[in-house]
């Protein structure tokens, strides 16, 4: 269950596939960026999406369903409307995590995920500096703890700009536009803000 930083380091510290659902092609967007980090830091991932191709060292799949072997994370950037039918996949696939990036989920598909058994997080980003430029979120790397967060939220907006990998801004406002976009302190406050377990 998700519930404190130590989960989240056994689930990057375990992870070694993550599918990138609606991964992108185009460098700059947070369905690039965000990926491409996992990768440089030892993931093999997986892109998914019905342009096809190659990305990120492996054949673009069309879904979930098309991917052979286990899948530790779904990472998930695609609009709302279609985080149920991303839920319903990743439990048909056997995802052990399904991750929505901020403005991806919607209450209805935390919980189909949630009540299949998979760990939930949303509201949260994946690629995230844990301190302005270092000790980074990573396998096999030692992830932050929770002093580096709570020296993050006593920075000023414009050093939380830079502590922020490039990318999870953007999950917010270019690839799900979110109206009212927040600030650098808000998002970095809100990505450790939502985390949704499955049922006992």
């Amino acid at each position: 269950m998700v519930k404190t930083l130590d989960d989240l380091r056994r689930i990057y510290r375990e992870a070694k596939t993550i599918a990138v659902v609606g991964a992108s092609a185009k460098p700059g967007r947070a369905a690039h960026e965000i990926p491409s980090y996992m990768r440089s830091q030892g993931y093999r991932v997986i892109p998914v999406s019905p342009r096809g191709g190659e990305l990120f060292g492996e054949p673009v799949r069309a879904s979930l369903g098309d991917i052979d072997g286990p899948i530790d994370i779904v990472d998930v950037f695609r609009p709302p409307a279609e985080a149920v039918t991303v839920a319903r996949e990743a439990i048909d696939a056997g995802a052990k995590v399904l991750w929505f990036q901020p403005g991806t989920e919607t209450d209805e598909a935390i919980r189909i995920a949630a009540d299949a058994g998979l760990e939930v997080i949303s509201g949260r980003c994946m690629k995230v500096a844990a301190s302005q430029g270092s000790s980074t979120y990573a396998r096999p790397q030692t992830a932050p703890t929770a002093a580096s967060f709570n020296r993050i939220a006593a920075t000023t907006s414009s050093s939380i700009v830079s502590a922020l990998v490039p990318g999870c801004e953007a999950s917010r406002t270019r690839d799900v536009p979110i109206p009212g976009s927040p600030s650098p302190a808000m998002t970095v406050m809100k990505m450790f803000a939502s985390v949704v377990t499955p049922k006992a």
